[in-house]
């Protein structure tokens, strides 16, 4: 996936969609003959993020109901969505939030991809709050609207993280010593793999339990025109000069 765009193609998403419980794979099943997203409801997460914001466009053209998209206070969805996307107001960092965005939604799908992408913070903590945490709040949001007195089908988490989370091999890459998605996560070269490899354990202990039904989907190579890397306030520009 991710080979010259964050969705190279239209199967890409229905793949995340389609893709079986990750109680015995990390990353979940695959098949080419996936459901369609036509009368699905979607909710995401990090939606006016790069991937997020692609993802967002894909489901307009495949989804024939409204998308729901999270957004921080303050954050405006791009003015091209028009009336197709709602936005709700709120953050990964209540409980409470999360709970209210997935029932007025009356989603089928959540789309994770809210989390802090950066080389470098000023303060630690900020990876941990975003990527760990906020992973934890919405795992506890999806199975406490499960346990509702009024009972609904639990939506289906399709959590998106990086391949970064698997860390780095020791001595070396060898056809040994490469990763599969079996793996365990290697030693992780930054603060933010570190975050991401965690909030990602989190999410699979929940799909083998049986608590949320989803999987993980990791990233690698998504390119394309991202404001955050000719920002010059950002840590891609800062290094670069």
């Amino acid at each position: 996936m991710c080979a010259s765009s964050p969705l190279q193609c239209e199967g890409d998403l229905q793949a995340m969609v389609a893709g079986g419980d990750s109680s015995s794979s990390q990353a979940g099943c695959w098949h080419s003959d996936c459901a369609s997203l036509t009368g699905r409801a979607c909710l995401v997460t990090g939606a006016t993020g790069f991937v997020g914001r692609n993802v967002v466009d894909a489901l307009l053209r495949r989804s024939a109901r409204p998308i729901y998209c999270l957004c921080r206070p303050g954050r405006p969805l791009p003015p091209g969505w028009g009336d197709a996307v709602r936005r709700i107001e709120g953050d990964m960092e209540s409980v409470e939030t999360l709970e209210a965005a997935i029932t007025e939604s009356q989603c089928e799908v959540i789309f994770n991809l809210a989390g802090l992408y950066a080389w470098w913070a000023p303060d630690n903590g900020s990876f941990r709050r975003a990527n760990v945490d906020s992973v934890r709040n919405l795992l506890a949001a999806i199975t406490n609207v499960q346990s509702d007195p009024a009972p609904r089908s639990r939506p289906k988490l399709i959590h998106v993280s990086t391949v970064l989370a698997y860390g780095r091999t020791s001595g070396g890459l060898t056809p040994e010593t490469a990763f599969t998605e079996a793996s365990p996560a290697g030693p992780c070269s930054s603060a933010y793999a570190a975050s991401k490899a965690e909030g990602d354990r989190l999410a699979l202990a929940a799909f083998q339990a049986r608590e949320v039904s989803g999987c993980i989907l990791y990233l690698a190579c998504c390119l394309g025109a991202d404001h955050k890397l000719v920002d010059p306030r950002r840590d891609v520009m800062r290094i670069a000069s």
